[in-house]
């Protein structure tokens, strides 16, 4: 990916809500203008990303590791950012095959995400619960599986195209 400042980055990331797994197979390195950081990310046996880590080579940023825990269906139970003196612990329940719930404390707020799963288990709705504020995002499939749109509460929405290759070209 090329930015507009032309820094570059290089990387590969595939993810399910149902499983939460980042397939990324090594570390990798970007570069941000004069600054440096790399990615390592950790494994479990099943082949279930267990950590993932952001270390800065200077005072670009403060470094970040994220922890993941499953529980015995294969699902992300519990998703941790320690990012300094900051922790932001996610707790996912799974009401059933179709919902999925996300609680969490940011900043000392309350927050509740809750994803509606399609029958192939991809996102379907998005709903976000800030102290009462609530709001939602419809997302819109192709065929394939490649996300066309993302449509707001408030009538505004994302679209996506793809060339040939399934790379997001918008």
């Amino acid at each position: 990916v090329t930015a507009e400042d032309g820094s570059t980055q290089a990387y590969t990331v595939t993810a399910s809500v149902k499983s939460f797994v980042y397939l990324i197979t090594k570390s990798t390195a970007f570069k941000d203008g004069n600054e440096f950081f790399y990615s390592v990310f950790e494994y479990d046996d099943k082949n279930r990303l267990k950590s993932f880590k952001e270390e800065y080579t200077s005072q670009y940023g403060e470094n970040q590791t994220c922890n993941f825990t499953y529980n015995d269906k294969g699902e992300l139970s519990k998703f941790i950012i320690l990012e300094g003196d900051n922790e932001i612990e996610y707790t996912f329940n799974y009401k059933d095959a179709t919902t999925v719930e996300a609680a969490y404390i940011e900043n000392g707020i309350a927050r509740k995400d809750v994803f509606k799963l399609d029958a192939k288990g991809m996102i379907d709705k998005y709903h976000e619960d800030v102290e009462g504020m609530n709001t939602w995002i419809q997302f819109e499939y192709d065929d394939k599986g490649n996300l066309l749109k993302l449509a707001n509460e408030d009538g505004s929405y994302t679209q996506f195209t793809y060339d040939d290759k399934k790379s997001m070209l918008k």
